[in-house]
């Protein structure tokens, strides 16, 4: 992303960037797993386990919270099961970054004393019980199509 905004792939990651966070935003507002923990700060979060931050309708920020850092992945690829091998990509997915996304989350303070939040530990306010992200019910909310952030604002990204 250092070289040329001009030069072709960094148009190609910014076209991907953006295609993320629009989906993003639209799932996480059709979810209704949107919190504002305080004024003009939007924190969403998608069934990809993409969380964003919006402040003042700009998007700051997009990432996978809970994922494992890339030597902490390396050392634990061999001590992988037989049955997560067997995994489908959406399993893997579902194992490997979305739950541990919500784990992270839900593992964050949420202080409502004097109003104080942990900026995301705010959004398991909005997030469903566990019993209803587990893998069948992901993988539901998965195949259908979003739907709209903030009321659909679907180019404000």
């Amino acid at each position: 992303m250092r070289c040329d905004d001009r030069h072709p792939s960094s148009e190609a990651a910014l076209a991907g960037y953006r295609e993320a966070a629009e989906q993003t935003l639209l799932e996480a507002g059709r979810l209704g797993w949107v919190f504002e923990p305080e004024p003009q700060v939007s924190l969403g979060l998608a069934t990809s386990g993409l969380l964003a931050v919006v402040q003042r309708g700009v998007l700051r920020t997009l990432f996978f919270p809970g994922l494992p850092r890339v030597d902490d992945e390396a050392a634990s690829a061999c001590a992988r099961t037989r049955r997560e091998r067997a995994w489908t990509p959406e399993e893997h997915h579902y194992y490997r970054v979305f739950r541990p996304a919500v784990q992270l989350i839900r593992s964050m303070p949420d202080d409502a004393v004097a109003g104080r939040v942990s900026q995301y530990g705010a959004l398991k306010r909005v997030l469903p019980r566990a019993a209803e992200l587990r893998l069948e019910h992901w993988l539901g909310m998965r195949s259908v199509e979003p739907h709209g952030f903030n009321g659909g604002a679907h180019g404000d990204v």
